[in-house]
C-alpha cells in the first residue's frame, strides 16, 4: 500500500471510531438534519464523499458505503433504523428492511454450518487506539456554527505523523445510532468494530487534517453541517420503491 492510500485508510478509520464509540449520555435535543463528509487526498488531488442524513433514531449513509464499512449486502445506500432494529438496503428500483436480529442469528448459522465460527479478525479500527495517542489543544474556532475544540491524535508508529482533529458537540448520539449495525458486523467479522478511545465520546468530527513531517496528507472535512427536518420518504421506505425481502435482495446481487 502506498502512502497516500495509507493516509486515506488512517482517516476513514478515524472518522468510523470517532462515529462507531458510544456517546456516554443521550441529548435532551437530538440534531436532524444533513451533512456531508469529505475525503480529499492531498497528495494527488483525488475526494471522496459520504453524505448522512441524521434523526433521533435513523442514520442514512450514502455514497461508497463498502469503501469504509466491509460488508456484502451494503450498497450505496443504506438506512439505520434504532427504533425498529432493523436496516434499509436500497436499490435503485427497491428497499429491502432487514431485521437485524434475525440477520445476526442467520450469519451465525452460516458461519457454524460453513465451519468458520473463528473469531473475526481484528479491525484496522481496533489497532488504532493501541498505536495512538491523543493530547488536546487549547486551540478553538467556530466550524458550521459551532465551537470546535482542536485535538492531537500522535501515531506510535511513525514518529513524525500526526492528525489534528477539530471536534464539536452537535447533539448526535452517534453511539445509539450505529450500535445495532456494530452488533452486527461483530457477529459477522466485519471491517469495523467499537474501540475505546481517550476523548469526549459525545462529540462530532469537523475536520481532520492528516500530517507526515510537518506535509499535509490527506483530510476528512465535513463541507455540509445543515439542520432541518428530514421527509418521511428519507427516513423510511420511499414512496414508489417496491419493498422486497432479504432473500429477494440476495437473489438480486447474484443476477
Amino acid at each position: 500500500m502506498n502512502t497516500s492510500d495509507s493516509t486515506k485508510h488512517l482517516l476513514i478509520s478515524i472518522l468510523l471510531i470517532l462515529l462507531f464509540v458510544p456517546a456516554a449520555t443521550l441529548s435532551a435535543q437530538h440534531f436532524e438534519g444533513e451533512i456531508t463528509y469529505e475525503f480529499t487526498d492531498v497528495t494527488d488531488g483525488s475526494t471522496d464523499t459520504l453524505n448522512m442524513l441524521v434523526a433521533e433514531n435513523r442514520l442514512v449513509l450514502r455514497g461508497n458505503v463498502r469503501q469504509y464499512v466491509d460488508f456484502p449486502l451494503f450498497r450505496d445506500t443504506i438506512t439505520i433504523r434504532t427504533d425498529r432494529n432493523d436496516l434499509l438496503i436500497h436499490t435503485e428500483t427497491a428497499v429491502a428492511a432487514v431485521n437485524l436480529g434475525e440477520l445476526s442469528t442467520i450469519l451465525r448459522q452460516f458461519m457454524n454450518n460453513s465451519g468458520n465460527a473463528q473469531q473475526p479478525q481484528t479491525a484496522d479500527t481496533d489497532r488504532l487506539a493501541e498505536r495512538t495517542y491523543l493530547t488536546e489543544t487549547t486551540e478553538t474556532r467556530r466550524i458550521h456554527g459551532m465551537r470546535a475544540r482542536k485535538f492531537i491524535l500522535h501515531d506510535r508508529e511513525i514518529e513524525n505523523r500526526e492528525t489534528h482533529l477539530w471536534l464539536a458537540d452537535a447533539d448526535i448520539n452517534w453511539g445509539a445510532l450505529l450500535q445495532p449495525v456494530n452488533d452486527l458486523l461483530s457477529t459477522f467479522g466485519g471491517g469495523t468494530s467499537l474501540s475505546s478511545v481517550p476523548w469526549e465520546l459525545s462529540m462530532t468530527p469537523l475536520l481532520a487534517e492528516d500530517y507526515v513531517g510537518g506535509e499535509l496528507r490527506a483530510k476528512v472535512e465535513a463541507t455540509q453541517f445543515q439542520s432541518r427536518r428530514l421527509s418521511a420518504d428519507e427516513k423510511d421506505i420511499p414512496e414508489g420503491k417496491q419493498q422486497i425481502s432479504l432473500f429477494q435482495l440476495m437473489m438480486m446481487m447474484q443476477n
